[in-house]
């Protein structure tokens, strides 16, 4: 259950004079401290294999130990995985001057093992396709009642997700963090944790030669970079929030969505206090209450 909340709260009218704002949330049976986070970082090695062929799914994958190993976060290529680059190498940009295939100045970088590329920055692996990590993971006996939700920064960029031998769901963004709500089936213990990438474009239309994908810029790259966690939640928690501070008129609105991820309807109280902390003069909001 989702509740979304939108008020105002009373500010000050120096300008440059920053907040520390805090929002606490005290239901029935949970303690006001609950929204501290627990945070398990997926960071280091997982194992790995890459899927050309495009048969993980049909010959269950995720059932299997993955024989290779990667770091993440990080990309194939850092991780000099997949394909040798060649003449034939097909791109996901492309070449406009054809001139690379026939000047003699360039015919050095047409050679098996020093092909470059004069219109990007030539990886030494290149790889368009599924790939699959994988890693074990023990949740703590203190995780049991908790939402737990997987993080997952940026995926290159389609996404799905097993825990063991089911299957979470997918996640196709470009532009925002893959999260995945894993509360049902992750009890505390041992669990496998499988996710398939896959970077080929037709699993999103992004147009020919797109910055997002296209090796003129980024280039096509498999993997997921940035941060890595699984986060244990109260049932009862915020979620996005958001303050617009209005100097002028004293006022910060503050934007949040309460979530509820249990089965019943829970009382609960919202308090909102503020205080300055970059100004010699201290300025302290009185402890407000929205319900």
């Amino acid at each position: 259950m989702f509740k979304h909340h939108q008020g105002k709260f009373p500010f000050i009218s120096i300008a440059g004079v920053l907040f520390m704002l805090l929002i606490s949330l005290a239901s029935s049976g949970q303690h006001k401290n609950a929204v501290a986070r627990n945070i398990m970082d997926l960071a280091g090695q997982w194992r790995f294999q890459a899927d050309p062929a495009d048969v993980g799914i049909e010959q269950n994958w995720f059932k299997t130990t993955l024989p290779e190993v990667v770091n993440l976060p990080g990309s194939m290529a850092e991780n000099r995985k997949g394909d040798e680059v060649t003449l034939n190498t097909k791109w996901t940009a492309s070449i406009y001057d054809s001139s690379f295939f026939f000047r003699p100045s360039l015919a050095k970088y047409r050679q098996p093992g020093n092909i470059k590329i004069p219109f990007w920055l030539t990886p030494g692996k290149y790889y368009v396709g599924a790939a699959w990590y994988q890693r074990d993971v023990v949740i703590p006996a203190g995780w049991n009642q908790q939402q737990i939700k997987l993080f997952l920064e940026r995926c290159h960029f389609f996404a799905m997700v097993w825990i063991d031998d089911r299957e979470v769901g997918n996640n196709n963004s470009l532009v925002a963090p893959h999260e995945f709500n894993l509360t049902k089936l992750l009890q505390p213990g041992k669990h496998r944790i499988t996710i398939r990438v896959d970077n080929r474009i037709n699993k999103m239309n992004v147009g020919p030669d797109s910055h997002s994908v296209s090796d003129h810029t980024q280039g096509n790259w498999n993997g997921i970079v940035g941060k890595m966690f699984l986060q244990a939640l109260p049932v009862l928690h915020f979620y996005d929030i958001q303050v617009y501070p209005d100097i002028k008129n004293k006022l910060a609105k503050i934007k949040f969505t309460v979530i509820n991820a249990g089965e019943k309807m829970l009382p609960a109280a919202i308090t909102i206090s503020a205080k300055s902390f970059n100004s010699k003069r201290v300025h302290v909001v009185p402890t407000g209450g929205l319900y």
